[in-house]
């Protein structure tokens, strides 16, 4: 699977620059701009961390020094949860659980997506443990850039923080996921109320919810183009379940049919299923849920999840493991 929601991604088509809140320069990027005002120097370095704080708020919630700017009902995506009354635990799509990562097959396979450190790295602001060969630094990384091209960060394809090298076309990212409306518009939700947390402003924030919601949350969206411009029109509709919301312009033929994600293993999987219409309901008995965590004293975020459990998109967002994402 390859992320990115993830993600969160997800460029006003070709172009990266945001519509201008009220106090960032119409001439400067949300990258530029959030990259000095909350971190420092616009450097390779220093870019690329502001997109780890993306990313990583969007996962965990208010895990760093960054943020520290309240928001109500923030705690990360990894958050399991009861959301627009569905339940959500997005952990088995990216710690092996369910045969759900496109590999290049004609059906999802299981791959573990934290297998170099896991979220006690994540929680450090690091893509991994030094293995730059592991499905985990390449996920974190690949994500980087590409919400590195959304938000315009202009040292993006410096050495330190390459340019996105992955797949252009976010349904193939995440087809074998297929999410549902309740797993999408809770990762959005999360990931929007991350950069706030750090001090975008509601202006920002609020671009990058309509932004992901536009482009990537309608069912058989029409092709488009959006990261890399070269690659051309792409299918993007990343949820894709029968809940999903379809788009005005629905292009269905185009998608053919996906069958949902088999369970890989069944002691990861927790104690919830998906019926045949998407959506996801917790059982009353059975195994727990293969993410335990532990809200942060005050916060809400995640200091403390099972190392098996693990989301992502960016921006829906995912790997898989040919590590076109």
């Amino acid at each position: 699977m390859r992320l990115s929601i993830f993600a969160a991604a997800l460029l006003l088509c070709c172009e990266p620059q945001l519509s201008v809140a009220a106090e960032r320069p119409e001439n400067v990027t949300a990258c530029d701009f959030y990259t000095q005002k909350t971190i420092g120097d616009i450097t390779p370095a220093n870019q690329q961390l502001l997109m780890t704080l993306v990313l990583h708020s969007a996962l965990l919630g208010p895990y760093s020094q960054y943020n520290t700017v309240p928001v109500d009902d923030f705690t990360g995506a990894l958050y399991p949860r009861e959301y627009q009354g569905s339940y959500v635990d997005l952990s088995v799509y990216f710690n092996g659980a369910l045969a759900s990562a496109n590999t290049g097959k004609n059906k999802g396979e299981a791959v573990n997506f934290l297998d170099d450190g896991g979220l006690a790295l994540a929680g450090q602001s690091k893509p991994g443990n030094g293995n730059t060969q592991s499905n985990q630094y390449i996920f974190f990384t690949h994500v980087y850039s590409y919400f590195g091209t959304f938000l315009g960060c202009s040292t993006l394809g410096a050495p330190a923080f390459p340019p996105y090298a992955g797949k252009a076309s976010m349904y193939e990212v995440h087809k074998y996921m297929d999410l549902n409306a309740a797993e999408m518009g809770y990762f959005v939700e999360q990931a929007v109320k991350g950069p706030i947390s750090f001090g975008f402003s509601n202006a920002d924030a609020q671009f990058v919810n309509a932004t992901l919601t536009g482009k990537f949350d309608k069912r058989c969206a029409p092709a488009e183009t959006i990261i890399p411009a070269s690659a051309g029109l792409q299918l993007q509709a990343i949820c894709i379940a029968p809940d999903c919301a379809l788009s005005a312009n629905d292009t269905c033929s185009a998608y053919g049919d996906v069958t949902a994600s088999a369970v890989a293993n069944a002691s990861l999987v927790g104690n919830f299923t998906k019926d045949a219409s998407g959506r996801t309901n917790l059982n009353t008995s059975g195994t727990t849920s293969s993410v335990t965590p532990t809200p942060t004293s005050g916060s809400g975020g995640l200091v403390g999840v099972n190392m098996n459990g693990f989301i992502l998109v960016v921006l829906g967002l995912c790997v898989t493991t040919s590590m076109d994402f």
